[in-house]
């Protein structure tokens, strides 16, 4: 049996070999907060994937919306997001940037940076709750969320989902216990980010993941190649980072 074969959604993974014999998967982690009824968001969702303290969206994905204090688009953060502007430059590098997270990592912590995958499955046709634009990958959809981890402690610094089309997956992932752009990049496949919007917000579950408290920063883009896109990322990134790109400002007190 393919250890990458996927499951329908939605099913959850529930081996480690789902994710690969050399890549640590925790699926339980999904589900380890008190359960609330969600069968208002979606009829197949179970308590398992449900907080009383954070709302997940109906394929199980965690998102900076609990609460959000503010989300926007590049130009909006560039002309009109307090929030935005009081980060240090080296921070609007990194959310702006159109170059590789993982490879930002590297040269920040001197080190490998390795995926932690919590999961991977097959979402079908959904788009309820996922990014704007996710509707233009192409479906049936692959889900993927993962923690990058780096530094001397190899500490989760970064938490990524992403959304792929299903038969095209294996084709740009083919070892899913690298980082995408390690993949994409030894396949020579040549991309442009196209990054979408930015959010600032918390997330109890993510926060968990990260071991830091939030307000966090995200965003999520597109990898466009040969003029189609090719994936959508969404990436919260830890405070931690601090210690590499500065001090952040605390929020400000309403």
């Amino acid at each position: 049996m393919n250890p990458f074969s996927l499951q329908p959604y939605p099913t959850q993974v529930s081996t480690s070999s789902r994710c690969g014999p050399s890549v640590k998967c925790h699926p339980t982690r999904i589900g380890i907060l008190k359960p609330v009824n969600m069968s208002r968001l979606h009829p197949a969702v179970g308590p398992e994937l449900a907080s009383s303290a954070c709302v997940v969206k109906p394929t199980g994905w965690q998102t900076l919306e609990n609460p959000a204090i503010w989300k926007g688009t590049e130009e909006e953060a560039l002309l009109s997001s307090e929030h935005f502007q009081r980060l240090p430059p080296t921070w609007k590098v990194l959310l702006l940037s159109d170059g590789s997270v993982t490879r930002h990592l590297q040269l920040m912590t001197n080190s490998t940076v390795k995926v932690d995958c919590l999961e991977m499955k097959s979402i079908g046709h959904e788009v309820e709750g996922l990014p704007l634009g996710t509707d233009i990958i192409q479906g049936p959809r692959v889900q993927r969320q993962v923690l990058l981890r780096a530094g001397e402690s190899q500490e989760p610094l970064v938490y990524a989902s992403s959304w792929w089309n299903e038969k095209q997956v294996d084709e740009y992932l083919k070892d899913k216990s690298k980082p995408i752009w390690v993949s994409l990049s030894q396949g020579h496949v040549e991309l442009y980010r196209e990054v979408q919007q930015l959010y600032y917000g918390h997330n109890s579950t993510v926060e968990r993941y990260l071991g830091c408290e939030g307000p966090l920063w995200g965003r999520h883009y597109f990898f466009w190649h040969d003029g189609a896109p090719l994936t959508l990322i969404y990436e919260v990134f830890s405070n931690k980072l601090a210690e590499f790109l500065g001090p952040l400002s605390p929020p400000e007190r309403s």
